[in-house]
């Protein structure tokens, strides 16, 4: 194997490597494991393209055509995985309320009534009803924050059955997740679901990768637990927001990866 091809292959995926693991967020061994493919993928194709196709060999060449090799097949590693839709066997255990989305738990908070939600740097806050757009949750809340990286499957699904009672899109900005105001400031799509029971709120907010929020239900519609009920555009984040029942057991912690469907979050009642 050509010495040159190599070190610029091994050089190129480490960059690679590093903005998956630190820009997009995605888990260190996913990252690994990607760019190591990549490496594999586009190490053998460069030595084909510098043996055959490139009569004089330059450093600054190879750098060229190896990044746009290695970009494509990595291009086509993501978007293969990001455009999953796989079948999920669906939580059937009842009164429990299940993840409606692939990821990691960013964050769990207990919010008691017209208590704001964070509190961040210079003095800004900021209410559940900001985060929602509306105030039909009018009791204690739990705030779950779920973030997906463009490697998780970005179908959502309805964490409770019942009826969509509200559905709004709102516009926003499209800041960084790692910025704390992006929960309260992005572009958003709430949805609160009315169980029968109690209402349930869930938030599909863009990040600065993503530009389109698709939903699959209207207003009005009636929806089974675990039913699709939309998708967001490459990373992302879904907060799930739910009542402070009185016999309410949350069951997840933050930094614990959850799956659409299968994953409770809370369970309630005997």
């Amino acid at each position: 194997m050509d010495l040159d091809v190599l070190l610029i292959s091994a050089c190129v995926c480490a960059i690679y490597f590093i903005v998956m693991w630190f820009k997009l967020r995605i888990e260190i061994v996913k990252a690994f494991l990607l760019a190591a493919i990549v490496f594999i993928i586009s190490g053998g194709v460069m030595q084909v393209v510098s043996k055959y196709l490139i009569t004089e060999k330059s450093i600054p060449w190879l750098i060229l055509i190896h990044t746009i090799v290695s970009g494509f097949f990595l291009l086509i590693i993501i978007f293969q995985r990001f455009y999953r839709d796989p079948n999920r066997k669906i939580e059937k255990k009842p009164n429990v309320i299940i993840s409606p989305a692939d990821g990691r738990i960013r964050y769990v908070k207990k919010i008691d009534q017209g208590e704001v939600v964070f509190s961040e740097k210079k003095g800004r806050s900021f209410k559940i009803e900001e985060l929602l757009g509306c105030n039909l949750l009018d009791r204690g809340t739990y705030l779950i924050g779920i973030e997906m990286n463009i490697l998780d499957v970005h179908i959502n699904r309805a964490p409770v059955g019942g009826r969509v009672v509200l559905r709004i899109y709102r516009k926003g900005k499209f800041l960084s997740l790692r910025r704390l105001e992006s929960v309260r400031e992005n572009e958003r799509v709430t949805m609160i679901i009315d169980q029968g029971e109690f209402k349930i709120g869930v938030i599909q907010i863009a990040s600065r990768l993503v530009r389109r929020i698709v939903s699959f239900v209207d207003q009005g519609s009636m929806i089974a637990r675990g039913e699709r009920i939309g998708a967001i555009i490459f990373g992302s984040q879904v907060d799930v927001v739910i009542p402070n029942l009185s016999d309410l057991r949350i069951k997840v912690s933050r930094g614990e990866r959850v799956m659409a469907g299968v994953t409770i979050l809370a369970e309630y009642g005997s």
